[in-house]
């Protein structure tokens, strides 16, 4: 939930559908609604240049946080 709030995660989407535990899929839908509408972590991104998590761990780019930082356009200076 945390990430979600810092805007460096999203909520998983399967296509055959996801387990939450009952309730809990709305409250984190509700955490990452919050952080795109004020453009935090991954949200900053124009939305046709976002990289999403998943996105990343696809493309083999997660070692070394220069790549990954320079992917998202993130400062860790």
């Amino acid at each position: 939930m945390e990430m979600l709030k810092a805007g460096l995660a999203v909520v998983y989407a399967a296509k055959g559908g996801a387990e939450f535990g009952g309730r809990r899929r709305g409250k984190y839908e509700a955490a990452e609604a919050k952080v795109e509408v004020a453009k935090l972590g991954l949200w900053k991104q124009a939305k046709g240049k976002r990289v999403s998590p998943g996105t990343l761990k696809k493309s083999g780019e997660l070692v070394g946080v220069g790549k990954v930082s320079s992917i998202c356009g993130w400062n860790f200076a």
